[in-house]
């Protein structure tokens, strides 16, 4: 009996322990779902569905064949974590809910721009203090989880489900809706663009984010390289008229600046696509093909003509799942850790995930394949002109060659590894030079080399004068043309000139053999605008229009013509800048109001904390000079204010701001005025103290100008 018992009570526990094992089970699927469905399906589809031209498969294709390893991964990670302890069990269930919410709040509402998508740029420094307030609001959730864990889990669990049912909705949307844009990338290969003709062709050889100071350079440090580019000329000072290539490229093609009233989309199907230089080529008879390791926008342009996909080289990645995961994982982690998602370019899962070389992933490992892959494959096909478009993602960063195109072990965002980078893809360019020449149609070839943007390469993303740091290395370009027949010494020339102008000059050259030496100097424009990720239905971003003249690199040659306003009319310098923080009108100064806050080049008024650009360049011999600025403020009330420069506590100056216009005169020494110059103007309540720290927004101001005078 006594057995009989002991048998029955061993029953009833296992009966028990697996009613609580399933109990577990049920609670803890629909968290172990939501959390796999949001970091490896729903992130990455908010990644995917802003930045669709970076990725040439549609987002199903990316994430079928990760739907059964997901599934597996949901299976074995509920069975483990329902065989804890029941205790344990609630800590772990409780932590993982506030997790999720964590991860979906930092990767769906609350994430924020750390440089350019693939990697370039990326600042981490400039959003420190938002890695402090994340750690005080992350922290306290996570012990309310461990302390509050039963009324976590009694009400969360089923809001939960609700959350993933909403989120699958949300992508299987996307999924049924995604316009059909990469049809043409389903095509198959047209190896036409290998092709050239034995009698007449035109190349336009992009080397993407070549630095004309990189150029000139290697140039002093190579003196045979003068002998292999005989023919060609240089234009040593060469500009784009764009920061980045999506603007730069479409703005070449056009010979224009891109219209601000126009959306960006529309400007490439509608306006590039019809009437850009390749359409232009082929009404001409030319067979025209395009290659870009890159940019997989570029179907835009060229539908219905060859438009040419990645070769399949060995070693290219077959899906960009992983990169774009890598992605999503970025965006949700908190700042503390993102550099390790990061991992110094290499990211975190597709250096794990993906066999082989770690660069697999990056444009100048691409593209470096896929330009040997070009010369080998080059052949003559018949006499029918051709015309090239080639773009070739090197030595665009990451920095991963070096001189001799050997990929390198470690690398720096420096100007040596650039340096190093450039001088691989100029020894990639020669040889396919030397094929064309084997192939006896380089001379007969009119060749345009060039880059859609400077290096870019500076120390910081933050404004600093203007123009900025960022604006002067993004402008510099690599130029160099050869005409048909041309047998010259390889020659440089000072002609101040722009991407804008090479448009024209190409048509030109198409009629003409020989020396080319008659690109005239033009008008220069500089856009300089930001947030490139952001360009999907929209016009470009807000940007100051510069105008440039000779010698681009000398900051003073540079002139602000005007700041561009989405939805707003063009802005002229100096801006007449509303201060109303509850006027929605005031938005249209956004680009002034935000970007510029740290800048050195402009009028900072606390309370909107607004930047108006001031470009105060002086030459001054005698430190003991003083000068007269002159502000020019309208009012809509009578308020106290007060102006500072540079921070100089010695510099401040209280006044009473009248309703009306006012004019506000005070001296300053000429080291305030030394290069650009930051005005703040804090507006305050009658008696209160002045505290730069504690910003207000009482009252609307118009600025009319300033105006600086010798003492």
């Amino acid at each position: 009996m006594a057995i009989q018992n002991h048998v029955s009570d061993s029953h009833d526990g296992s009966v028990g322990k697996n009613k609580r094992y399933w109990a577990k089970v049920r609670q803890i699927t629909p968290i172990i779902c939501w959390l796999i469905f949001l970091i490896g399906f729903y992130l990455p589809f908010l990644v995917y569905n802003s930045n669709r031209s970076y990725f040439p498969e549609y987002y199903s294709e990316l994430i079928f064949p990760v739907t059964l390893a997901a599934f597996s991964i949901v299976v074995v990670l509920t069975l483990l974590v329902s065989a804890v302890p029941t205790n344990l069990f609630r800590y772990i269930t409780s932590i993982l809910l506030v997790l999720g919410f964590v991860f979906w709040g930092m990767g769906d509402y609350f994430s924020v721009s750390y440089g350019q998508l693939n990697g370039l740029g990326l600042v981490f420094s400039q959003h420190a203090n938002r890695g402090r307030l994340e750690l005080w609001v992350i922290l306290p959730l996570l012990l309310a989880a461990i302390l509050f864990r039963k009324q976590i889990l009694d009400n969360l669990s089923f809001i939960v489900l609700l959350i993933l049912l909403a989120q699958i909705a949300i992508v299987i949307k996307g999924v049924i809706t995604e316009p059909i844009d990469k049809q043409v990338q389903k095509e198959s290969v047209d190896d036409e663009v290998f092709g050239v003709s034995q009698n007449k062709n035109i190349f336009i050889i992009v080397l993407d984010t070549f630095g004309s100071e990189y150029f000139q350079q290697i140039l002093k440090e190579q003196a045979g390289l003068k002998h292999e580019l005989k023919g060609f000329i240089s234009y040593k000072d060469a500009i784009s008229n764009y920061p980045v290539t999506k603007a730069s490229i479409p703005s070449f093609l056009m010979g224009e600046l891109i219209p601000e009233d126009v959306q960006y989309q529309k400007y490439l199907s509608d306006y590039v696509s019809e009437k850009g230089l390749p359409k232009q080529f082929e009404q001409m008879g030319y067979i025209v093909s395009v290659l870009s390791t890159s940019y997989l926008w570029f179907h835009h342009l060229y539908k219905k003509r060859f438009y040419y996909q990645l070769p399949k080289v060995e070693g290219y990645i077959k899906s960009n799942y992983w990169q774009l995961l890598d992605y999503a994982i970025f965006r949700m982690t908190p700042h503390i850790l993102k550099p390790n998602v990061y991992n110094r370019g290499a990211w975190l899962v597709s250096n794990y995930v993906e066999s082989g070389s770690p660069y697999r992933n990056e444009k100048p490992w691409i593209s470096a394949l896929v330009m040997d892959e070009y010369k080998e494959k080059m052949e003559v096909r018949g006499e029918e002109p051709r015309f090239k478009f080639l773009h070739f993602t090197l030595p665009h960063p990451k920095l991963i060659f070096d001189a001799n195109c050997q990929l390198l072990t470690r690398f720096n965002y420096d100007d040596e590894n650039m340096l190093n980078q450039s001088k691989c893809t100029l020894k990639k360019l020669l040889a396919i030079f030397e094929k064309m020449k084997h192939l006896n149609v380089f001379d007969s070839s009119l060749i345009v080399v060039m880059s859609d943007h400077g290096a870019r390469m500076f120390e910081s993303m933050q404004e600093d004068g203007l123009p900025s740091d960022y604006e002067l290395k993004s402008a510099g370009i690599l130029l160099m043309i050869k005409g048909v027949d041309a047998l010259h010494p390889f020659e440089q020339v000072e002609t101040p000139v722009s991407l804008i102008q090479v448009n024209k000059f190409i048509q030109d050259l198409s009629r003409h053999a020989g020396k080319i030496d008659w690109l005239e100097e033009g008008i220069r424009y500089f856009s300089s605008y930001r947030n490139e990720m952001l360009i999907r239905n929209t016009e470009l971003a807000n940007g100051i229009i510069y105008k440039v003249g000779e010698n681009f690199s000398n900051p003073q040659s540079w002139e602000m013509e005007r700041v561009t306003l989405r939805g707003c009319e063009p802005t002229k310098i100096p801006v007449r800048l509303n201060l109303e923080s509850k006027n929605k009108g005031s938005i249209c100064y956004r680009y002034g109001l935000s970007t510029y806050l740290k800048a050195k080049g402009g009028l900072r008024i606390v309370g909107d904390e607004a930047i108006v650009a001031w470009n105060s360049q002086v030459n001054k011999s005698n430190s003991e000079d003083y000068w007269q600025l002159l502000l020019k403020l309208e009012s809509n009330q009578s308020t106290d204010a007060l102006v500072m420069v540079n921070g100089d506590q010695t510099t401040a100056k209280s006044f009473r701001l009248n309703k009306g216009n006012n004019e506000i005169d005070f001296n300053l020494k000429a080291e305030h005025l030394n290069g650009n110059t930051a005005l703040h103007l804090e507006l305050m309540d009658k008696n209160t103290n002045y505290d730069l720290s504690q910003p207000k927004s009482i009252t609307k101001v118009f600025l009319q100008g300033i105006e600086i005078k010798t003492n």
